[in-house]
């Protein structure tokens, strides 16, 4: 935790700290967690996982003048297991991005940049939202492909991560 401290000391107070927590937990664990992340740390924007429901979110939501990305489609070679179970007629992520879009404002959704199919069915159903992409590079995703599949009307929408 001190080097993670030391390191965003050391980033200029202009540029945005996202922190890949990727925590989800009951309400009591999920608010010391955005204590921790948003307070102790000073992150402007972290990384979620949405699988416990909303509450497991919602010390974050309160929060919202900073950015939450919900884990939707992820990257990693295993993440089809349960992500693209079949629900009603369209995989897990898809009803994922549904719900999720709709908590708040601040909150964006990750989508994997390796996969051109997620990040468009995605988008069918979150057209406005901000997506973090990883994936990009060693996970054989290319940063030009996921732009295209996954950009908003206004071809913007997407953050690429290496």
């Amino acid at each position: 935790m001190d080097l993670l401290r030391t390191s965003i000391e050391a980033i200029p107070d202009d540029i945005p700290i996202l922190i890949d927590a990727k925590r989800g937990d009951i309400g009591s664990t999920a608010r010391a967690y955005a204590d921790a992340l948003f307070g102790d740390l000073g992150a402007d924007a972290v990384t979620l996982s949405p699988y416990l429901g909303r509450e497991s979110i919602e010390p974050f939501l309160e929060r919202e003048e900073k950015g939450l990305f919900l884990l939707c489609r992820t990257s990693n070679p295993g993440a089809g297991i349960f992500q693209d179970l079949n629900v009603d007629g369209e995989p897990l992520y898809v009803r994922v991005a549904k719900e999720v879009s709709s908590w708040a404002k601040n909150t964006g959704i990750v989508v994997a940049g390796n996969d051109l199919e997620a990040l468009a069915a995605v988008r069918a159903v979150a057209p406005k939202a901000w997506f973090l992409s990883p994936g990009i590079g060693a996970q054989g995703g290319r940063a030009e492909e996921a732009l295209r599949a996954g950009a908003r009307d206004d071809e913007s929408g997407v953050l690429v991560v290496a």
